[in-house]
C-alpha cells in the first residue's frame, strides 16, 4: 500500500462534512459534538478561544479533515502538525512505518508533516475555512472562538529558509494563497449549500489563518539556538512565542526513579540524552531574558510543556532504534516540570501542557492555571475525537480577560497526587492487545468502529450496504500514511489499513498499492482489485462478473458515499 497522503479539494472536504452530517449526523465519523454559549470563551494570542483544549501539533493536526472533526467535536485550540524545511517525500522515506503503537505506554517513531510546505499551509487554510463555514451553519459557536497554533522546527537556519519562511507568512495571511482563493471561490458558488451562510458571511472570513507559534526543538538542541529562534518569532516575525521543552529537563536520575516507582522499570533510556538536551540553569535564564523581549515586542512568550521523552525500542515495539514515549507515563513527569517551572517564576508565567492530558484531568489542568491543553495519545485510543465533548463538559463554562498566572499551590498538589495514587500508574498486567483469535474479515467483521475512531486522519468508513445485517468498512487510501495505529485496536488478527476493501482515488494510487480494493474511472466504470486480480466492471450490469457481494459495496459507496471516490467524483 502506498504510505502517501493525499489532500482532498476543498470541495470534496464540504461536500463530505455536508452531505454525511445530513445524513447521518457525524462529521468524519465524530458523533458527539460540543458547542458554546454566546460570550463565553477566553482571551489567547490576540485571539479567543470557547475551550482551553484540543489537538497537540501530531497525526491529529495534519489534514484538513482532522481539523474539522476536531473541530466539530468541540476543540477550539489547534496546535498544527509541525512544519520543518525537510518535508514531503524527503519526510515520509525517513520514517518507518508503521509507526505508532500505543498500548499500556504510547510510542512514536513519527515527527513532523509528512505533507510539502506547500501542502501543509493548504491544509491548515482549507481546515480554517471550513470550520468557519461548518461553525456559523450548525450553530456551533462565535466565528471566532478558535485559535490555530503554527508549530516549526528544528533550527534557526531552516525556519529562516524561503519555504519554511513562506508557509510562515502564508498563514499569518493567507488572502493571496491558491488555498484560500479555492475555498473562497467554492463557498460563493454553493451558497444554496447553507441556511445560515451568505456571501457577506464568506466575505468577512479573515484570512489571518494564525498569530502564534509553538517551537519544537530537536532532543539536543543547544540553548543559544532554541533562544535565538524565539527571538526570531517574536521579533522579526511579531509572533506569540511558545517554546516545548522536554522532561530531559528535571534530570535522568529524577526522570529514571519517578518512571521506577510508577511501574515504567522496564522503559530503557539513555543518559547521554539528557546531558546533551537542554540545562534547567541555562532554560530558567534563557526563559528570563525571552520574557522581557516579549514584552518589549507587544507580545506574549510562554512555555510548552512538554515534548515527548526519547526512549529505546527493546521489544520491537516500533521498527527503529529509538522512539518517542507519550501519554499517560509522561504525564508524572510533565506536571513535575510544571512545578519546577510555577515555583521558579512564581506562577507570572504562560504555561500550556501536553502529556497524558484528557478528560478525567483536563478541568484540574484548567484551574491550576496551566492551558490551553492539547491532547494526542488520548485521540488516538477508542473513542478518539469523541473525548472533546466530555472535555467541554468537564470544564465548564470558559470565560475570563486572558490574564495567565499559574496556581504553583494547585500545581504541587497536581504533582503530588500523580504519585501517590494508581491513576498513573502502569497496570500490574498488561492489556492484551487481541480479543479474537479469527483473521479479520475482508467484508462483514464486527464494525466495532475501533479503527474508525483511533485513525487520526479518518480514513477509515463506515458505510451502510443493502443486503448486508452489519455495517461495512472501507478504507480511503489517499487519506491513509500507514501509522499502523487501526491495527493496533482491532480486536482481530489483521490490519484494517491493509486488510479492508480500499477506495483509491486514481489508478495511479491502485497500481502503488498491493490492496484489494476499487477505483471509479471517467466513464463511470470501476478497475477492481480482488486476490490480486484486475478487472474494469461496469456495476450496473448484474452479469457484468463482479461477486454480487463486492458489487453492492461498491454500488452502495457510489449511489450514497460518493465523495468517498475521490477528487474525480466530486458531485
Amino acid at each position: 500500500m502506498s504510505d502517501i497522503m493525499k489532500p482532498m479539494p476543498f470541495a470534496q472536504l464540504m461536500d463530505w462534512a455536508l452531505s454525511e452530517h445530513d445524513a447521518e449526523g457525524t462529521v468524519f465519523g465524530v458523533k458527539k459534538s460540543a458547542s458554546y454559549e454566546p460570550g463565553s470563551g477566553i482571551d489567547l494570542f490576540g485571539g479567543r478561544i470557547e475551550a482551553p483544549f484540543g489537538p497537540a501539533a501530531g497525526p491529529n493536526t495534519q489534514l484538513a479533515q482532522n481539523l474539522v472533526a476536531g473541530y466539530y467535536a468541540g476543540a477550539r485550540f489547534f496546535e498544527l502538525k509541525t512544519v520543518q524545511v525537510m518535508d514531503g517525500a524527503e519526510m515520509t522515506a525517513c520514517i518507518p512505518k508503521p509507526c505508532i503503537a500505543p498500548g499500556d505506554v504510547c510510542y512514536n517513531c513519527e515527527w513532523s508533516t509528512e505533507l510539502t510546505c506547500e501542502d501543509a499551509l493548504g491544509e491548515y487554510v482549507k481546515g480554517w475555512f471550513a470550520a468557519k463555514l461548518l461553525g456559523r451553519e450548525w450553530g456551533l459557536g462565535a466565528d471566532d472562538g478558535f485559535i490555530f497554533n503554527m508549530s516549526v522546527g528544528y533550527d534557526l537556519e531552516g525556519i529562516q529558509s524561503p519555504k519554511v519562511d513562506g508557509f510562515i507568512e502564508g498563514m499569518k495571511d493567507a488572502s493571496n494563497t491558491p488555498a484560500w482563493e479555492e475555498c473562497r471561490a467554492w463557498a460563493l458558488a454553493n451558497l444554496d449549500r447553507f441556511e445560515h451562510v451568505d456571501a457577506a458571511f464568506v466575505e468577512s472570513i479573515s484570512p489571518q489563518v494564525s498569530t502564534s507559534m509553538t517551537v519544537s526543538t530537536m532532543h539536543g538542541c543547544p540553548a543559544e539556538q532554541i533562544e535565538a529562534i524565539v527571538r526570531y518569532l517574536l521579533v522579526e516575525k511579531g509572533l506569540d512565542t511558545c517554546v516545548k521543552v522536554n522532561p530531559t529537563l528535571m534530570g535522568y536520575d529524577f526522570v529514571r526513579e519517578r518512571l521506577d516507582s510508577l511501574g515504567y522499570g522496564a522503559l530503557s533510556m539513555e543518559r547521554t540524552n539528557f546531558e546533551k538536551d537542554l540545562q534547567w540553569d541555562d532554560a530558567e535564564a534563557m526563559f528570563r531574558r525571552l520574557i522581557e523581549v516579549a514584552k518589549g515586542e507587544g507580545r506574549q512568550f510562554g512555555i510548552k510543556v512538554c515534548n515527548t521523552l526519547p526512549v529505546n525500542v527493546t521489544y520491537n515495539e516500533l521498527p527503529s532504534d529509538q522512539m518517542y514515549m507519550s501519554g499517560v507515563a509522561l504525564f508524572p513527569l510533565a506536571i513535575a516540570v510544571v512545578h519546577r517551572i510555577a515555583k521558579t517564576f512564581e506562577g507570572n508565567i504562560h504555561i500550556s501542557f501536553s502529556a497524558g492530558a484528557d478528560e478525567n484531568n483536563i478541568a484540574e489542568l484548567y484551574q491550576a492555571g496551566v492551558w490551553p491543553v492539547t491532547l494526542a495519545t488520548a485521540l488516538l485510543r477508542p473513542s478518539g475525537y469523541d473525548r472533546f465533548a466530555k472535555m467541554a463538559e468537564n470544564v465548564g463554562l470558559v470565560t475570563g480577560s486572558g490574564k495567565r498566572h499559574v496556581d504553583v499551590e494547585a500545581v504541587a498538589a497536581l504533582d503530588e497526587s500523580c504519585v501517590a495514587g494508581d491513576r498513573y500508574r502502569r497496570p500490574e498486567h498488561a492489556q492484551g492487545k487481541r480479543s479474537l483469535p479469527a483473521e479479520l474479515p475482508f467484508l462483514d467483521c464486527l464494525a466495532c468502529r475501533a479503527c474508525m475512531t483511533v485513525c487520526p486522519n479518518r480514513a477509515n468508513v463506515v458505510i451502510e450496504v443493502p443486503g448486508f445485517k452489519r455495517k461495512q468498512i472501507v478504507h480511503v487510501d489517499g487519506m491513509c500514511n500507514e501509522c499502523g495505529n487501526c491495527a493496533v485496536f482491532c480486536p482481530y488478527e489483521g490490519r484494517p489499513y491493509r486488510n479492508k476493501p480500499t477506495i483509491f482515488w486514481s489508478v495511479e494510487d491502485m497500481d502503488a498499492s498491493e490492496n484489494d480494493g476499487f477505483c471509479r474511472l471517467p466513464d463511470g466504470t470501476f478497475r477492481v482489485r480482488l486476490s490480486g486480480d484486475t478487472e474494469v466492471y461496469d456495476v450496473d450490469d448484474a452479469a457484468c462478473g463482479l461477486v454480487d457481494e463486492f458489487r453492492s459495496v461498491v454500488i452502495a459507496v457510489r449511489d450514497r458515499y460518493g465523495y468517498l471516490l475521490g477528487p474525480s467524483a466530486e458531485r
